[in-house]
């Protein structure tokens, strides 16, 4: 076992922000430990704050090798928890009511569950390489929390509906004159897929309807999924209310608490305006998962290296060889370009993935290390550099 430390969340230290010295003599020092966060960690494991000028991490001691295990479920199909899978839902359970507890009093920025550090002194360097960007989404997410709001419905109770209304789907046409009227069996295959159509568009202007409503009373959205797992959001069943047969909107919201009533007031407008054919699970308040916009991970030598072999890069390279170098190799496997090579996509994706790998390191080495290109692509440079990625994924608004 190889002992370290399990990030839960990044938080304003106001101590030392206000005496200067970095969170000496604030709650970083308390002891006993603040009564605020009575909750342990996982494994029970005390929490510890561990501080850089005004920004503290919120941690606990962890076997580095814990989460090597697999998240539960797989794709669509419900499957028997192993031992190792339960623990790991276990373990995100109280992930989750570390950062729920810091956020009642806290501005929070959550760390990606499972991220973790070597010692007290790795945490404090990912604090002074990531200050900046974790400074201005503390700013962003004060006084306000997410929300994540879900929708369900029973697609036969939608076709029904649209049946019983006796919409103009319903009268198949004849086919055009000068041929065979439709036999029962076509015309039954047409009324079916106007009547799948018809719901397709009612999903569409149900889900913007409620977009549109609950946009009024957030500062940012965030599409989420409707399917797949998600370790950084909370799990099934948390929310208020119930599923139904099929998920047809997942869209997490930044609110000012001020707001949060109204925001509540407009769920329920909603849920009553289509009750029964759609179902809201309305999950928070929740520290800001989804508006957390940046990843960063320890530099894997391996990874960086494969990515700059793919575009046959240099031990040293500047972004604008590492552009090139993309524009040059792209061409030659675009699936467009090469209609019938069945391997052209994933060679493409292939190098999509390098260059994006490599532009988040060579962008780290800019801006975290002040580096000027061109940057090396050396073990020794890539394992002391922390890979930071700014990402905008599914926003709506």
């Amino acid at each position: 076992m190889e002992e370290g430390k399990l990030l839960y969340a990044i938080i304003l230290d106001r101590g030392g922000e206000e005496s200067g010295n970095g969170g000496e003599g604030s709650l970083s020092h308390s002891s006993p430990f603040d009564p605020l966060y009575k909750i342990t960690g996982i494994d029970d494991a005390p929490l510890e704050i561990i501080p850089y000028r005004d920004l503290a991490a919120v941690v606990s001691s962890i076997d580095l090798g814990r989460f090597g295990q697999a998240c539960p479920g797989r794709g669509d199909r419900p499957v028997a928890p192993t031992e190792e899978e339960e623990r790991l839902r276990e373990d995100l359970v109280r992930y989750q009511q570390v950062n729920l507890s810091l956020l009642q009093h806290h501005p929070v920025v959550p760390m990606r569950f499972g991220f973790t550090a070597r010692d007290r002194e790795h945490v404090k360097e990912v604090l002074e390489k990531t200050y900046l960007q974790l400074r201005t989404l503390l700013k962003k997410f004060a006084g306000k929390v997410e929300l994540i709001v879900q929708v369900s419905w029973s697609l036969p109770k939608i076709l029904q509906a649209i049946a019983a209304q006796g919409e103009t789907l319903l009268q198949a046409e004849e086919t055009t004159r000068g041929q065979r009227a439709m036999t029962s069996e076509q015309r039954a295959v047409e009324i079916g897929r106007r009547l799948f159509t018809a719901a397709e568009v009612r999903k569409k202007e149900m889900t913007a309807v409620i977009h549109a409503s609950l946009s009024l009373w957030a500062m940012d959205a965030s599409e989420g999924p409707l399917k797949t797992f998600n370790p950084s959001l909370p799990l099934e069943g948390e929310g208020r209310g119930r599923g139904c047969v099929e998920r047809i909107f997942n869209c997490s919201y930044l609110v000012e608490k001020e707001y949060e009533p109204l925001f509540d007031a407009t769920i329920e407008q909603l849920s009553t305006r289509y009750q029964p054919y759609i179902t809201f699970s309305y999950i928070g308040p929740l520290p800001a998962y989804s508006f957390t916009t940046i990843e960063f991970n320890r530099g894997n030598f391996e990874v960086i290296d494969r990515a700059r072999q793919t575009l046959a890069l240099p031990e040293q390279a500047s972004l604008e060889d590492l552009t090139a170098a993309y524009h040059r190799l792209a061409p030659t496997c675009h699936p467009d370009r090469h209609p019938q090579d069945p391997l052209a996509g994933e060679r493409f994706r292939a190098i999509t993935h390098a260059y994006e790998v490599l532009e988040t390191y060579c962008r780290s080495l800019q801006n975290f290390l002040g580096e000027a290109p061109p940057y090396s692509f050396a073990q020794e440079q890539v394992e002391r550099t922390f890979t930071v990625k700014e990402k905008r994924e599914g926003s709506s608004l």
